[in-house]
Order: C-alpha cells, then structure tokens, then sequence
C-alpha cells in the first residue's frame, strides 16, 4: 500500500521531491495504486520506487528517473516519457498505449506482455529488453535498437521499424 507522505510530498512539487530524494536516496519509495494521472512529473527521480497499478495516465514523465522501478500492471497510456531513464524497469503487463517513449532508455527493462499500441519509440533504445508477447501493433519503433531484445510472440503488425 502506497505511503501517504510520500504521495503527498510528491504532489507537492518535483523540485522539493528530488531534494527529499537525494537527502534520503536509501528510503523505500512505495506509490503502488496511486492516482497520479494527468500530473506533472518531468524529470521525478522515481528510480527504484513501487508504482505497481499507478494511473499514471496522461502524465508528464519525459526526462524522469524511472531506473529499476516497479510499473508492473501501471497504466501509462497516453503519458509522455520521452528522454525517461527506464532502464532495467518492471513494466510487464502495462498499459502504454499512445505513449510517447521516443528517445527513452529502456535497456534491459521487462515489458513482457505490456500494450505498446500506438507507442512512439523513435531513437528508443530497448537494448537487451525483454518483449515478449507484447503488442506493438501500429508503434512506430524508427531508428530504435533493438539489439539483442527478445521479441518472442510479440504483435508488431502494423509496426514501423
């Protein structure tokens, strides 16, 4: 279950976030099942914190720290991570439909069997990522890299690459 304080401090501001952040770099950080849709993130330091099941729908993430978080099962469609650090993060099972994810490190994170419909992946990097039985109908996955990613049963119909 979420921490309250920890939710609120973040809905204070991103600036005050990142400074609690870094004066407290080994505290737990627990979102999970929060409603942060719509919100303005940009450039959060989130690494490493639980978000399992967060509506983080529609919200601005593009340059957040997501390194090694836990979105498994989040809801990220429409939302924009552009230029996010998403290395190495659980998002199996995630909704990312229309999300904008161009420019995003995703090496090494597991998106097995999440809803990639409609992403923007241009420039991605999804080196070594793990795809499995993901949809990635209708993505536009230009000029990304791909190397060494799994794409086992993974739907790319319509996909551009």
């Amino acid at each position: 279950m979420a921490d309250e304080t920890q939710l609120a401090r973040l809905k204070a501001g991103v600036d005050d976030w990142n400074a609690w952040r870094e004066a407290n770099s080994e505290m737990a950080i627990d979102l999970e099942r929060t409603n942060l849709s719509g919100a303005n993130l940009r450039r959060a330091n989130l690494s490493g914190a639980n978000l399992r099941s967060t509506d983080l729908s529609g919200t601005n993430l593009s340059g957040a720290n997501l390194c090694r978080a836990n979105l498994l099962a989040t809801f990220l469609s429409a939302a924009n991570l552009s230029k996010a650090d998403l290395s190495f993060t659980d998002l199996r099972c995630a909704n990312l439909l229309g999300a904008d994810l161009h420019k995003a490190d995703l090496s090494g994170a597991n998106l097995c069997r999440a809803d990639l419909r409609d992403a923007d992946l241009r420039f991605t990097d999804l080196c070594d990522a793990d795809l499995r039985f993901t949809d990635l109908r209708d993505a536009d996955l230009s000029d990304s890299n791909l190397d060494d990613s799994n794409l086992l049963g993974a739907n790319l119909e319509g996909a551009i690459r």
